[in-house]
């Protein structure tokens, strides 16, 4: 689980920031689901994070799965993350 602070207004957010290699999957993508599997943010662009919000709105504290994977080797990585908003 990946704990993350944020300010009231997050402006740029690495939601894997200690995934190694992440930078290396190429032709892949992230996603990023709330606990009833709704998917809040989708990228295939490795420089292109998750800010905390879904359609305009800051999401709540809680508990969030991301999902990565990559095209080029079938890999899938797969954990939870904790938003904290202060």
């Amino acid at each position: 689980t990946r704990l993350l602070h944020l300010p009231p207004r997050p402006l740029f957010l690495t939601i894997l920031t200690s995934t190694p290699n992440l930078k290396y999957f190429r032709g892949g993508r992230v996603q990023v689901f709330d606990r009833d599997g709704r998917r809040l943010f989708y990228t295939e662009s490795p420089t292109v994070s998750w800010d905390g919000t879904y359609e305009g709105k800051e999401m709540p504290t809680g508990t969030y799965i991301w999902i990565l994977e990559s095209r080029e080797t079938g890999e899938v990585r797969r954990g939870t993350l904790t938003l904290i908003r202060q």
